[in-house]
């Protein structure tokens, strides 16, 4: 791999420092042994399929709506990508998922919307 020198004056000298930089390494292979299955997120992102009673939104903040929005889009997307039957070698995605839905959680708790991020869990059968 090359290496190129990288200059710069230390703070506390006026001497210039020289140092050897390795670049990132980039990947220029094939990329034959992804999934023909991306990380689709279309079918999720519609808005008017959701579970949450409509007439209690307009009860809370602009904040707290978009946090209980964005755990159902995370919900959403969890039921539809282990309906895809996801490969093993695929199992980081479905850890990004529950990640994010684990942020969206301590969002609406941070937001105190406990309950209806509960009553959202139960409705699409997780945890």
């Amino acid at each position: 791999m090359d290496t190129y020198s990288r200059k710069f004056e230390n703070k506390g000298n006026s001497e210039i420092v020289t140092e050897a930089v390795e670049p990132v390494p980039v990947f220029k292979g094939n990329y034959a042994h992804l999934t023909p299955l991306r990380f689709n997120t279309q079918p999720v992102d519609d808005i008017y399929n959701t579970r949450l009673n409509r007439t209690q939104l307009n009860l809370y903040h602009f904040q707290q709506t978009r946090a209980l929005l964005r755990l159902e889009r995370f919900l959403r997307l969890r039921k539809y990508w282990l309906a895809a039957q996801p490969r093993t070698d695929e199992a980081w995605k479905t850890t990004l998922v529950i990640r994010g839905i684990f942020a969206a959680l301590c969002d609406c708790r941070h937001l105190g919307l406990s309950q209806p991020a509960s009553q959202l869990l139960k409705d699409w059968d997780c945890c």
